[in-house]
């Protein structure tokens, strides 16, 4: 192939130039009109740049959408234990607090080993003087019968009285009654008596009426006799009608005091077995060197003891033991409430070096207004704390083939739909313009968006805008 030598066909030209000057100046023409056209163009390029819209673009991925709950909750021991120290103790230190954690024998509080001695000596003495007390309380009320006794002995020597003046009073009776006949007859006698007898017969019936008089004057004594024997057995009679009334009473009374004795017995029985108990509590401590130890492991929650200070009985240091679990509490939205209810769900439970799994968990409370769902479970691992509990779990976990930042997704009243960049050729040139397509959203987590429509992996979609687009709009790619 023949080269050209562009260095001679310039000069050849510039020669016909300098020879015909009005085809220089038709090109001259010519030249001006390409270089206002070019400048036009250019002007033209730079204005439609300045108002076309500038666009950021995505292309679809694979996404794996991983649902995961994050929450804060409170773990509390669900078993309870006490400590009661025993009163007139000095405690020389208090080593806990509300909120300490605690092993099974730590100890809670020293106490002054003089004051533990003096207090197991005066617990001693009150249990002796109770159970002195006791003992005559124990003893059943006594009631004499001597008084009914006596009276019943009376009566019957009354009635003995009674029944020999019932006697004597008959015999008198008889007596009276043969004066009397013996009286008739010395009268008779006296009536049919001779002159020679009148004067014997007259002796006869003096003698007769004196007897008669005597005999009457018995009957008269054995009859007051035995009013009186009556009277005196009617009296011996009441007063042994008191006598039992009044043994009945006292019987009674001594039932009631027996009765009430043994409500006080019981009352003291228990005030013994009380200070046994302090004695027991207090020997106890002396011999752990008066050291008050935790009985299980857990949180302290009250400590009424001030270092330096006396008891005075009945103070309790309480604790949340662990033996029984801790209970969990914690809070999450209805979603994740929804989520975290279908089906086998795993909560990851941490706090500063602990962590336990938790597979069994049930919501216990809903709050509407608040948008909020309360679940608890039950913590096996010991050692929890009153300090935040972190609770963490997987939700879901769903993988989708076409996904795209929800900044591309955009909606009206025809549903969703994105713009998927297109370059075209026209008249002008190549042009680049955003072209609608209608889609459906299957799922969005995380700034992605899960779709269905007319998409392939390798379309270039809009996912920002410098303004507002429609279809067709020409665009640029962002620098």
């Amino acid at each position: 192939m023949k080269k050209i030598n562009w260095k001679q066909k310039t000069e050849a030209l510039r020669e016909k130039l300098r020879e015909d000057p009005a085809q220089t100046r038709a090109l001259s023409h010519v030249v001006k009109f390409f270089l206002l056209m070019l400048l036009l163009t250019l002007i033209a390029r730079g204005a439609s740049g300045a108002i076309l819209a500038r666009v950021e673009l995505c292309t679809p991925s694979q996404q794996t959408f991983s649902r995961s709950l994050s929450a804060t909750g409170a773990a509390e021991a669900r078993g309870h234990a006490s400590v009661t120290v025993p009163g007139a103790l000095t405690a020389a230190e208090v080593l806990v607090q509300p909120g300490s954690v605690v092993a099974a024998g730590d100890t809670l509080a020293v106490f002054e080993a003089g004051s533990v001695e003096a207090a197991i000596t005066r617990k001693t003495a009150q249990r002796q003087q109770l159970l002195v007390q006791l003992e005559a309380l124990e003893d059943p009320q006594t009631v004499s019968d001597q008084g009914v006794t006596s009276a019943q002995r009376e009566l019957s020597r009354a009635k003995e009285a009674l029944a020999k003046a019932k006697e004597s009073l008959s015999a008198a009776g008889s007596s009276a009654e043969a004066a009397q006949a013996e009286l008739r007859r010395a009268e008779e006698a006296l009536s049919q008596a001779a002159p020679d007898e009148v004067e014997a017969a007259q002796a006869a019936l003096q003698a007769a009426q004196a007897r008669a008089q005597e005999a009457e004057a018995v009957y008269s004594a054995a009859s007051d006799a035995l009013e009186g024997a009556e009277l005196q057995a009617q009296d011996a009679a009441e007063r042994l009608e008191q006598a039992e009334e009044a043994y009945a009473q006292a019987q009674k009374q001594a039932g009631r005091t027996d009765e009430s004795n043994a409500a006080s017995a019981r009352l003291l029985q228990l005030d013994i077995e009380a200070l046994e108990e302090e004695l027991l509590s207090l020997t106890g401590l002396q011999a752990a060197d008066c050291r008050l130890t935790a009985p299980a492991g857990g949180i302290v929650r009250e400590v009424p003891l001030d270092q330096g200070g006396a008891t005075g009985g009945g103070e309790r240091i309480t604790m949340d033991t662990e033996e029984a679990g801790y209970l969990l509490t914690f809070q999450t939205t209805q979603a994740e409430a929804e989520a975290l209810q279908t089906g086998e769900k795993i909560l990851m439970v941490s706090q500063n070096t602990l962590w336990e799994k938790v597979s069994e968990f049930q919501a216990v409370e809903t709050d509407a207004g608040a948008q909020t769902v309360t679940f608890t479970a039950l913590l096996t691992t010991p050692g929890w704390t009153g300090d935040p509990v972190f609770i963490s779990a997987e939700l879901s976990q769903d993988s989708y083939g076409t996904c795209v930042p929800v900044s591309a997704i955009h909606r009206d009243g025809d549903g969703a739909y994105v713009y998927v960049f297109r370059s075209r050729l026209t008249i002008l040139g190549l042009q680049n313009v955003a072209e609608r397509v209608n889609v459906t959203v299957e799922d969005s987590y995380g700034g992605y968006a899960a779709i269905q429509g007319d998409i392939s992996r390798d379309d270039s979609l809009i996912s920002g805008s410098s303004k507002p687009l429609s279809d067709g709009d020409r665009v640029r790619v962002s620098p």
